[in-house]
């Protein structure tokens, strides 16, 4: 198994150029062959969806039970320690891009199925480990494979953690078009996130030098926000700290930089938004110029909180709380957007949401999406049968995870998250150094086994 892993790592699967059966690039095409001439050599059945995924099988059942993977990785960024495009094993711990998320989890998969076959195990269901080809920039791939292929039965995912990942809040992105006020009198251009689902951490607005807003930064100076009254005022009111803010004079424009601090957006709260900076510091010429969207957004949205401050907040047990996330600000001159990222519990609506927010806003809508939440219920047999899979191998007691990120299950009908991080080891996905710990995969393993054996016998 090492040496395969070695071969996937090796493999730098990060989306690149459309090419012929391999649309999203040449080196996540070449990561698949790796994984499909490997379950040849085992004589398994294999399926190549032109590059949008592949698959492994074993036995001959009329149904079929998958474990569903995906073999591309996010960029290597960051400062590493050992090569990202080779394994390294130091101390018990593996090391490698995608070694984690989820190039180790094809791996042990794989394995499974060799064993099976070379065991010549009786199983009521076929097994296919799914591999899919485009987690990370959308899942085209698992849309290709819904469109064309056999839903599964049932289906585990290794793109998470144990026990087991249950419940999965549903996911709501709106973009809104919003009233600009006298703003092209006075801005250049507002621009600050790149996705909705992150909490903005830079932002900044090119102010006109010849608008209100202009000519007080240029009676008052621009060194420090402090010279100026009106906005340190303020920003007192709104307890946004100075030194985040800076204030730039440029040839044509003066330029206003806010920074604050990224998170997910499933927790808005983790993080510190520098759009609510930048708005209140705008707030301050509220009485002077037609702020359009931007006096309500400082008055009705601005906090940390927006659900409570929209008066939607509400929460359930099974799913946790609505949370609402403003990732994303567009001006260009002529037209103003807003992009909202919810996650949305059971007990609530996405439709819902989108009212109070178009409502606070005056806006109108220009996009939405929405993906529904994935939620089995704890005492299903399904789960209760990877409940115990995991407690005979782990000697603990297992238990369901409910959370507001967006996992690969989502992908597939009949499909929930199921490790294969254990709690108190940081795995790094999507870091600097990602890694796993080799008794973990072990464990995983042993999972795996145990938990599609019990499957088997339970889905009809």
């Amino acid at each position: 198994m090492k040496e395969f892993l070695a071969r996937l790592i090796s493999a730098p699967s990060v989306k690149g150029m459309s090419e012929t059966n391999a649309p999203f690039g040449a080196d996540i095409r070449k990561a698949l062959d790796v994984f499909l001439s490997e379950a040849e050599k085992m004589g398994l059945k294999t399926f190549d969806c032109d590059g949008y995924y592949g698959w492994a099988e074993y036995g001959d059942g009329e149904s079929m039970i998958a474990i569903a993977c995906h073999i591309d990785v996010v960029p290597a960024t960051g400062n590493w320690d050992y090569p990202p495009f080779a394994l390294t094993e130091k101390d018990g711990v593996y090391y490698g891009r995608g070694v984690a998320d989820d190039k180790g989890a094809i791996a042990i998969a794989l394995k499974l199925l060799g064993e099976l076959k070379s065991s010549d195990t009786k199983l009521t269901h076929r097994i296919r480990v799914i591999v899919g080809c485009d987690e990370e920039s959308g899942s085209e791939c698992m849309e290709k494979y819904n469109a064309v292929d056999e839903p599964p039965a049932f289906a585990i995912v290794p793109d998470a953690d144990f026990p087991v990942v249950n419940s999965e809040k549903g996911i709501l992105h709106v973009t809104l078009a919003v009233p600009i006020g006298k703003l092209d009198n006075e801005i250049i251009e507002i621009y600050g996130g790149e996705r909705p689902n992150i909490v903005c951490d830079k932002v900044y607005a090119k102010i006109k030098k010849d608008g209100v807003i202009g000519t007080y930064i240029t009676q008052n100076g621009v060194k420090n926000t402090s010279n100026c009254r009106k906005i340190s005022d303020t920003l007192a009111k709104f307890s946004v700290n100075p030194k985040d803010i800076t204030l730039e004079e440029n040839e044509d424009c003066y330029l206003i930089s806010c920074v604050g601090i990224a998170s997910h957006a499933m927790c808005p709260k983790n993080g510190d938004n520098a759009i609510f900076k930048l708005v209140s510091f705008l707030y301050a010429f509220a009485n002077d110029v037609d702020l359009g969207a931007l006096v309500c957004l400082r008055e009705k949205i601005c906090s940390k909180d927006i659900a409570k401050k929209l008066c939607i907040d509400c929460a359930d047990d099974e799913s946790g709380e609505l949370t609402v996330n403003l990732g994303m600000i567009r001006f260009d001159g002529k037209n103003f957007t807003l992009t909202f990222d919810s996650r949305i519990p059971l007990c609530a609506k996405p439709d819902r949401v989108k009212d109070a927010l178009i409502s606070a806003l005056d806006g109108k809508t220009v996009s939405s999406t929405y993906s529904p939440n994935l939620y089995i219920p704890k005492h299903s047999p399904q789960i209760q049968a990877l409940l115990a899979s995991y407690e005979e191998v782990v000697g603990e007691k297992g238990y369901c995870i409910k959370t507001g990120g967006g996992t690969y299950a989502r992908s597939l009908p009949n499909a929930v998250a199921f490790g294969p991080a254990f709690e108190g080891f940081e795995t790094d996905i999507h870091n600097a150094n990602e890694k796993i710990r080799v008794c973990d995969l072990d464990k995983a393993y042993n999972i795996y086994k145990n938990a599609i054996l019990k499957l088997d016998k339970i889905i009809i």
